[in-house]
């Protein structure tokens, strides 16, 4: 997902290649995302929009969703709020695993 600076979301959808850990001759294709100044790109499992016995869709619409109503100070508190629902459901079996970058050329990289 990237959350641009202006509060809107996108999805981005980088070519597929083989699951991480199943095949270690195959290749991963690479992707250049055009990053605009000051979005970040959120990188997640499944663990925060999936529910068992439901479909995915609707998780991830949530997750965009959500940070066009965060008001975070930190890469940290947005975590935070990006993951509060998953945190909370007794339906969420999975691992939950969420990783954010800001994109600041020029300035030392951020991460939470």
């Amino acid at each position: 997902m990237l959350l641009r600076y202006a509060g809107s979301t996108g999805v981005l959808e980088p070519a597929g290649g083989p699951l991480l850990g199943i095949d270690r001759t195959g290749t991963c294709p690479e992707t250049r995302p055009d990053l605009p100044r000051g979005s970040v790109l959120a990188l997640y499992t499944d663990g925060p929009v999936e529910e068992r016995g439901s479909d995915i869709d609707p998780g991830i619409d949530g997750l965009r969703a959500s940070p066009a109503h965060a008001r975070a100070g930190s890469l940290e508190e947005l975590a935070d709020q990006l993951l509060r629902k998953a945190r909370r459901s007794p339906h969420r079996s999975d691992d939950i695993a969420l990783l954010l970058t800001g994109y600041h050329p020029g300035r030392a990289p951020q991460a939470g």
